[in-house]
């Protein structure tokens, strides 16, 4: 019997060895999986918040290019390179309108066109008008509706 206490007792000696130094593994690898963690949290937070911000300042430029094109003195270009014959139909609105010039290259954005004309509280006028690619939005509105002042 002695032999088994004395083989016992190396077991559990050797045990409780191994316990202390599983134990102090485990806490040198949970520090280093908290570092980790820690490291790749911090990253994705890095990149989400890049994210956001590279979305905010994109819809601001495209905001700011909106109501530049609506409110500016826009114009495709600086010298007129081409003038092109509009034809407006009776019953077209600010859209089909837009529509035109813009596939006739004559203005930078339909949409922006269609709110500056909306805005304008003009009638659209039916009839076949000269229109010139340097030509802002003021003077198409001007020569699309025959009138003399847009405020």
């Amino acid at each position: 019997m002695n032999k088994n206490v004395t083989l016992d007792n190396i077991s559990n000696k050797v045990n409780l060895r191994n316990n202390v130094l599983n134990e102090g593994l485990d806490t040198t690898d949970s520090v280093n999986n908290s570092y980790i963690n820690l490291i790749i949290r911090m990253v994705l937070y890095v990149v989400c918040y890049g994210v956001v911000i590279f979305a905010i300042v994109a819809v601001a430029n495209k905001s700011y290019d909106l109501a530049y094109q609506i409110y500016g003195d826009v114009s495709v270009a600086k010298n007129a390179t081409k003038t092109k014959e509009i034809e407006v139909l009776p019953g077209d609105n600010a859209l089909t309108v837009a529509d035109k010039l813009y596939k006739e290259g004559l203005i930078v954005d339909k949409y922006s066109y269609m709110i500056r004309m909306k805005l304008s509280n003009e009638v659209i006028q039916p009839g076949t008008y000269k229109i010139s690619n340097d030509m802002n939005y003021k003077e198409i509105i001007r020569e699309i509706t025959n009138t003399t002042d847009e405020e």
